[in-house]
């Protein structure tokens, strides 16, 4: 994976370098320098980098709510009428509102 291509998919998911860092445990700092040109980057650390990405997968046009999932609850993912598409073991959610707030939520065993 190119720096090209690691920033690329880390805008696409709207991820910060410490968010990316968080997720594949690569060095946050090693990240902004691999991006910009600066370093290279193990073999290792580049399959963590592209996990961190497969672990999630865009579920397309769901929305996030909240559902009652064998008696607890938890964050899922509907269609428009409703029906479940997707359950994550991690999330991570970021809003803005209208008075330009944003917020960020992250959800599930950060250990994952």
């Amino acid at each position: 994976m190119t720096p090209q291509e690691v920033r690329a998919r880390r805008l696409r998911f709207d991820w910060s370098l410490q968010d990316l860092a968080y997720q594949s445990g690569v060095n946050k700092a090693y990240l902004s320098e691999y991006e910009n040109g600066k370093r290279a980057l193990s073999e290792a650390q580049l399959e963590a980098i592209d996990a961190a990405f497969s672990k999630h997968d865009n579920v397309g046009t769901a929305r996030p709510t909240l559902q009652n999932v064998r008696g607890k609850m938890r964050l899922v993912f509907v269609d428009a009428q409703g029906k479940f598409q997707y359950q994550p073991e991690i999330a991570h959610l970021r809003w803005t509102e209208a008075d330009g707030s944003t917020y960020t939520l992250f959800v599930g065993n950060a250990d994952l």
